[in-house]
């Protein structure tokens, strides 16, 4: 199923060459977006300024 979607239509109509560069650049894109997600540092939460400032201030009292 999802190769016929990353296909454009049925995987069937693709040469074998076709279907191996498809999985290929599938391949490609899933070792980037793990790669995408594993910089960001565990247990950080991203704040918009306004509360970051609140919880700085708390900290401060």
């Amino acid at each position: 199923m999802h190769l016929d979607a990353s296909a454009g239509g049925s995987i069937n109509q693709k040469t074998a060459e076709e279907v191996k560069e498809l999985i290929e650049q599938m391949r490609q894109n899933e070792y980037n977006m793990n790669n995408e997600r594993s910089t960001k540092p565990a247990g950080m939460l991203q704040l918009d300024k306004k509360t970051a400032y609140q919880k700085e201030i708390e900290l401060l009292k």
